[in-house]
């Protein structure tokens, strides 16, 4: 069955027993790396299974100069170099056919909101480059460009990151769920209405319906709400009403509950945070004052464990530039860690750094 002809992901609430049983195949489909996710019994409130979480962090300074643009070539080593290390295998060949068949329809879910102040520039450049290497390292392992699918919650968005730009990217879909933010249009969201918490959404079809398997790529910002915005936060961009989960740091419902959507934990089979550049404070919008040139990836599959790592480093950027850390309203992580969605206790997470430059 391809993407097209599947079902959209039923969304009855979950039996105690369902819910176990689901927590256990996501560790166990976590396990590529030999670091099991933990899951947890919300219900007796008990650990069920206790492993480290494998996070790569991977960082060279000159992949990014004080203009915003990338140095390609080095990215494409640092990409390479990060999932060959994250999958303990010798070649990139090897990586990426751990994780994905070239049958499989591929989706790169990004964050390209709130880019108003340098769609024009340089900046923009790290969008499409790490896609770019996301890519061509899959083209390696067979592949191809038409099995990628770039999107957002927008189609404007996307195109104003620039994704349309690189000739790599050729064949490679760019899609919204809507086409642009405030308009009628694009593919739509699931007709499924979605319990989240005591509330409920819908979720964009571009998940449910298009792509078989999904690849996180979210950027590094601070959030006024939830302290950091990572992995988890972004899919507030796969899901049609985000602005009723803000309450309470994002977590009344929030951001746990939608990471628990059952689509989502199905699809997401890895994440590649892009901290080539950051912003470190006036988030979520870009704010050209605390542009952050980092040049550095985080490869992972435990959501929680990949966020905890992006707030570490977000917090060491603000102490040095004598700002309050956002750890304490990141009170989603320890929520989610709850809930069965990875480990947010800093002894269950196994870092490998790798520092290039």
């Amino acid at each position: 069955m391809n993407a097209k002809q599947q079902k959209p992901e039923l969304s009855r609430p979950l039996s105690r027993r369902e819910f176990l049983k689901k927590s256990a195949m996501g560790a166990v489909g976590i396990s590529l790396t030999g670091s099991m996710v933990s899951t947890f019994d919300a219900f007796a409130g008990t650990p069920v299974i206790k492993s480290k979480s494998k996070v790569v962090l991977i960082r060279n300074p000159k992949v990014i100069d004080g203009t915003g643009k990338i140095h390609l070539p080095l990215l494409q080593e640092m990409v390479d170099r990060a999932i060959t290390t994250f999958t303990d295998k010798s070649t990139i060949i090897d990586a990426w056919q751990e994780i994905f068949t070239p049958e499989e329809i591929i989706g790169l879910k990004v964050n390209a909101n709130m880019l108003k102040d340098f769609t024009k520039t340089d900046w923009i450049s790290h969008y499409p480059s790490l896609a770019l290497a996301i890519i061509s390292g899959c083209n390696k392992a067979g592949i191809k460009n038409e099995n990628f699918v770039i999107w957002d919650r927008s189609e404007a968005e996307v195109y104003n990151a620039r994704y349309d730009q690189p000739d790599g990217l050729k064949g490679v879909r760019l899609m919204g769920t809507k086409k642009a933010r405030r308009e009628p249009g694009g593919i739509g969201y699931s007709s499924e209405l979605t319990p989240v918490g005591e509330k409920s959404t819908h979720v964009s079809r571009l998940l449910t319906e298009v792509c078989d398997s999904l690849i996180n790529v979210p950027v590094l910002k601070d959030h006024s709400s939830s302290g950091v915005t990572g992995c988890m936060k972004n899919h507030y961009g796969s899901i049609d009403n985000p602005s009723e989960f803000h309450d309470n740091g994002c977590t009344n419902p929030g951001i746990p509950e939608i990471n628990n959507i059952p689509v989502i934990r199905k699809k997401q089979k890895l994440i590649i945070a892009d901290i080539l550049l950051g912003a470190y404070n006036g988030g979520p919008r870009w704010r050209r004052d605390y542009f952050w040139p980092y040049g550095g990836i985080v490869i992972g599959t435990d959501p929680v464990a990949v966020d905890w790592v992006l707030m570490k480093l977000l917090d060491e950027k603000r102490i040095a530039e004598d700002m309050q850390p956002v750890e304490p309203r990141a009170t989603h992580l320890g929520l989610s860690d709850n809930l069965g969605l990875g480990n947010s206790n800093p002894e269950m997470i196994d870092l490998v750094k790798i520092e290039m430059g």
